[in-house]
């Protein structure tokens, strides 16, 4: 039997991992007084995936007004191609439908196309460019929004898509 990946609220004792993983993913990684500010915030969920003690990825989003935006979501290497980031991203649209938000939104580089790809296939959609949104090369972000994420067709295509997804476990907030 294969060990469960355990998808839990990130915690303040998760940070030095999350950080690593952070400068491993990112040119322009979170001051740990970010990550802090973030954990502390009432409307911001941030999630880590992990197997026993070992961190694997992480990802957060805040929920406001209806609106989930997801902020970071990031899976260290050595554990990409192995349905980690959607596992994370499923965890926050559920987290963020707990919450009563009706859409989603997030930003892209232009050039992740596996990012987009992950994105589309939970009904993200291309709504605008924000031209030079990357501080380290410039690169323009696609902004990506999810609409009626709290209709029930949407909500039956996330349980599909979740249950496609074997060894899973949530703890929720």
């Amino acid at each position: 039997m294969l060990t469960p990946i355990v998808i839990a609220p990130m915690r303040a004792c998760h940070l030095d991992d999350v950080m690593r993983i952070d400068r491993c993913c990112f040119s322009t990684p979170w001051e740990r007084a970010v990550f802090q500010a973030e954990l502390a915030n009432q409307a911001s969920r941030y999630l880590v995936a992990k197997i026993e003690n070992r961190i694997l990825g992480f990802g957060g989003e805040t929920v406001l007004l209806g609106e989930a935006h997801i902020s970071i979501l990031a899976v260290s290497p050595e554990w990409r191609g192995k349905k980690i980031g959607e596992r994370l991203l499923c965890a926050l649209l559920e987290e963020a439908l707990r919450l009563k938000a009706h859409c989603a939104i997030l930003e892209v580089r232009q050039s992740n196309l596996i990012a987009q790809n992950l994105y589309a296939k939970y009904g993200f959609r291309p709504v605008t460019l924000r031209p030079n949104y990357y501080t380290d090369n410039s690169e323009d972000a696609i902004v990506m929004r999810l609409d009626a994420m709290d209709a029930p067709d949407y909500r039956a295509h996330l349980q599909q898509l979740r249950n496609q997804m074997p060894y899973v476990t949530c703890r929720t907030y």
